[in-house]
């Protein structure tokens, strides 16, 4: 069976065709409507049709589906492979015309038929001139004519191009992560172990205050609010241009967020800060965002707690973290500094906040309650993310060297270069040529993001989700790879 992703309330499958649907075919290849839509224009006899519903079935070079619409037969679809091209043909009864449904089907069979023969280089599709629903169906689902022929269009889909050559972001790992992982799996202690206890030690060690694992960055945000008694009635200053978690996780825990613009880093703008305090603030989330590092101790003078945000990195000295907020949180989410697919944790500066974060990262054998929660971290994503720590100089310097790659290229140095560069960016003239230069960068095989979501209405946080595009950067990118990245960029950026 193959689902189909169909635009409307309907379940669409394409189910392969038996013996027992012959005489349904039958049915169906001698519906009035059906026939008014086919070249051939004819019926068909029971015996010519039960010896070409027999070679059809019995040819490993054809495939043939019956399309199921919430269950009840609705047409069918056929493939005929032949070296390297193939032929699609389909049709609807009467009473499914009309949804839609067509161009969904046709395109998500295309793409089983790509993805089970990758010798077929296109699929082509006859229709007849007189038919334009189908030729609008077919057009929708990425056919373009290619030839005509006795008031037909024939279409052809191509095979999609190859997947992305370069990625935005990959996950950087080798056998150390894997035999931590297997280790922790093979011990059968899969939560609260000794790997969940190491993570912990060598956070503390490396930044500073107490800290405990959880099951995700988000996670951590909503218990370090929770550790802040933060709730219904209470304000929490957030930055306007930053992950949709920040405000998702101040209306976790009934508090409303209130976003506040940027400064030219990025990062959110003190001034803005003492502007939006009022008497229902109660605590400033400060991202230091892209690796950039935010002015803390500006933040500070709100006299409010601020829980600095890890998850883009913190400033280092000596593979040290310097961390200044009253609160911190982490995420080892898997394209972040350090990850393990999922995870985070949180560091504070109070022992009674600690233990109330951990009170509430679990509710095992405790009373019932409203804001208790299951938010541990697993053994082996505490294993993985505690040998990526052991990387972290390596992973740092990497990081520097590739962005040295791109600052080579680019008149206007990235503002990335005061941080731990967790992203390098580059600021466009306007939207249009930002997204001229991503549809360039893709054709050439590369991934370029916006890095942040727009979730707001902030003047200088819309401005930057316009302008700012995200390139690949990650430890194990080539030097090749940021080479040939920045040189396609220069180019562009020369004639724009």
């Amino acid at each position: 069976m193959i689902a189909v992703q169909a635009p409307g309330p309907e379940a669409v499958f394409l189910r392969p065709a038996d013996w027992t649907d012959a005489r349904q075919f039958l049915s169906w290849r001698n519906d009035p409507w059906i026939v008014s839509k086919g070249k051939s224009n004819t019926t068909v006899s029971e015996s010519e049709h039960l010896a070409w519903f027999s070679k059809t079935l019995a040819n490993p070079e054809r495939d043939t589906f019956v399309i199921l619409v919430d269950h009840e037969p609705a047409g069918a679809l056929f493939f005929a492979c032949e070296n390297k091209e193939a032929t699609i043909s389909l049709y609807l009864l009467q009473p499914f015309t009309g949804r839609n449904l067509g161009s969904a089907i046709i395109n998500q069979s295309c793409q089983y038929l790509f993805d089970r023969r990758p010798e077929i280089d296109g699929i082509l599709a006859e229709i007849l001139d007189a038919n334009p629903p189908s030729l609008s169906a077919f057009s929708k689902a990425g056919f373009e004519p290619h030839a005509t022929d006795d008031n037909t269009t024939i279409l052809r889909r191509p095979r999609p191009q190859a997947s992305i050559e370069i990625p935005h972001n990959r996950p950087s790992w080798d056998e150390a992560e894997e035999v931590a992982a297997a280790d922790a799996a093979a011990s059968g202690r899969w939560v609260n172990g000794p790997w969940t206890k190491a993570l912990e030690d060598r956070l503390k060690k490396t930044a500073g205050g107490n800290w405990t694992s959880t099951s995700s960055g988000i996670a951590a945000l909503r218990l370090s609010l929770q550790a802040l008694s933060i709730g219904p009635g209470d304000e929490v200053i957030v930055p306007a241009y930053s992950c949709v978690a920040l405000p998702n996780a101040v209306l976790a825990v009934g508090a409303k967020p209130v976003p506040v613009d940027i400064d030219d880093d990025f990062n959110i703008a003190t001034a803005a800060v003492l502007n939006a305090v009022s008497g229902k603030t109660k605590a400033i989330i400060a991202v230091h965002t892209f690796g950039i590092p935010a002015d803390i101790d500006a933040l500070k003078k709100s006299h409010l707690p601020v829980i600095e945000d890890g998850s883009h990195g913190f400033p280092t000295s000596d593979n040290r973290w310097d961390i200044q907020g009253d609160l911190a949180i982490l995420s080892f989410y898997a394209t972040k500094l350090f990850g393990c697919g999922q995870g985070g944790a949180v560091m504070t500066r109070s022992e009674e906040q600690l233990d109330r974060v951990r009170d509430l990262s679990s509710y095992a054998d405790k009373e019932a309650s409203p804001y208790r929660d299951n938010l541990g971290l697993s053994e082996m994503e505490a294993a993985i993310a505690y040998r990526q720590l052991d990387k972290q100089t390596h992973f740092l310097s990497r990081r520097r060297e590739l962005s040295q790659i791109y600052l080579s290229q680019f008149a206007t140095p990235s503002r990335e270069s005061t941080g731990i560069f967790y992203r390098f960016t580059l600021t466009l003239p306007n939207e249009e040529t930002l997204q001229v230069l991503q549809n360039h960068l893709a054709e050439n095989g590369i991934t370029a993001e916006r890095p942040v979501e727009l979730w707001n209405d902030n003047p200088s946080a819309a401005q930057a989700y316009q302008t700012t595009l995200s390139l690949p950067l990650f430890p194990t990118l080539s030097d090749a790879d940021a080479t040939k990245v920045s040189q396609l960029i220069s180019d562009f950026l020369s004639h724009v």
